[in-house]
């Protein structure tokens, strides 16, 4: 009978079978033949339909997982890295290069976005970026540089809790004992560039260091600046001076006692007062009948009234000269006598006597007199006259 093969199902006759050459051999013939006829079908199209694996290592599932990380076609997930590489600029481009476009500068190093090729967004690699916005009111129109600007042009807030309106209404308080605000420079103060207030010193009465102001005093009574003050120790001086000059000090009104020849202050009028007469009574508070005022004044009123000639007592005056002349010569005096004069005194040197007959009336004026002697001789005389 014979068996088949497993795959080709050729007939295969037993050892004791004849050989039927239809079914035997050209029935077999017939199958092997379609069989390499379907391989080499399949072979053929297995090459057409296959990649060429070149120098990938993976097999086709391997490939599939590459293959879905990237983006092949429009309506595609990019769920891996997408590498671009150009020699100078990697972009990649929405649409149109003249709309949109992302894209790293090798030049620049910075990676970009931007629209209509404008500057737009660009991140460098020290991390720092520029973002160009027109629309801001600031001067700067770049974002970062606008932000700069805003922080660059505003206080430190600090601590403080109200806004610049509350804080102008602090600066602008003026200070006083119980305020903190504005310190106004007055007279006598100035202020530099950096706000720091010093005192103006004028002339040499006063120096100001550093870190005080000295008083420049003078301790004699010899210096003739006309800016510095005297010494408290040049008035004590000057103090017990005066009352050298006063003849000395012996107390202050009001008083109760005063001795007599005693010299006695009124503060109200600062005049001195002499004492004449001893007191002792009720207070005082003004000199009385016992005390004279001790004046230049009052000292003039009693030397004018020393003594008194034909009332003229506050007029009165008197010339005294040493002349030598001969009988019968005018004596002419340095000044006339605004009015008149009087007479004339003279003590004759020669002969040591007084010339009585030397006085001539007839020619007495208010600016000399005629001297007369018995001898011919000159003569050495001096003269007193008194006129007014």
């Amino acid at each position: 009978m014979g068996i088949l093969t497993n795959f080709l199902k050729l007939l295969k006759p037993e050892p004791n079978d004849f050989v039927n050459v239809a079914k035997h051999i050209s029935e077999n013939y017939d199958k092997l033949d379609l069989n390499a006829k379907s391989n080499n079908e399949t072979l053929t199209n297995l090459s057409n339909n296959k990649l060429d694996k070149g120098t990938y290592s993976g097999n086709a599932t391997t490939l599939k997982a590459d293959i879905d990380k990237k983006v092949s076609k429009s309506g595609d997930t990019m769920t891996g890295i997408l590498t671009i590489s150009d020699s100078e600029y990697s972009e990649v481009v929405f649409n149109n290069i003249e709309l949109a476009a992302v894209g790293y500068s090798v030049y620049g190093k910075s990676a970009y976005l931007r629209a209509a090729r404008s500057t737009g967004l660009k991140i460098y690699e020290d991390n720092t970026a520029t973002l160009q916005a027109n629309n801001l009111n600031t001067k700067n129109k770049e974002v970062v540089a606008a932000i700069n600007e805003l922080n660059d042009n505003k206080l430190n807030k600090g601590t403080y809790s109200g806004n610049a309106s509350n804080l102008k209404s602090e600066i602008d308080k003026i200070a006083s004992t119980t305020q903190l605000g504005r310190i106004i420079v007055g007279k006598g103060m100035t202020a530099d560039s950096a706000g720091k207030v010093s005192v103006v010193s004028k002339n040499d009465g006063i120096t100001v260091n550093g870190n005080d102001i000295q008083l420049n005093t003078v301790d004699n009574l010899i210096n003739t600046s006309i800016t510095k003050p005297l010494s408290a120790n040049q008035g004590v001086i000057l103090d017990k001076q005066d009352k050298g000059v006063l003849g000395g000090y012996n107390g202050i009104f009001p008083l109760t006692v005063a001795s007599k020849n005693g010299i006695y202050l009124l503060p109200a009028t600062n005049k001195f007062y002499v004492c004449i007469k001893n007191y002792n009574g009720s207070s005082l508070t003004a000199p009385n009948a016992n005390f004279e005022e001790l004046s230049v004044f009052q000292n003039r009123n009693k030397l004018e009234n020393l003594f008194k000639i034909n009332n003229l007592n506050n007029k009165i005056i008197i010339k005294i000269k040493d002349v030598a002349v001969k009988h019968n010569e005018q004596v002419l005096f340095d000044e006339p006598f605004p009015n008149k004069c009087l007479g004339v005194f003279l003590t004759d040197y020669t002969s040591g006597g007084i010339n009585k007959q030397a006085i001539s009336t007839g020619s007495l004026t208010k600016t000399g007199f005629t001297f007369l002697t018995e001898g011919p001789e000159a003569d050495y005389f001096m003269y007193l006259a008194i006129g007014y």
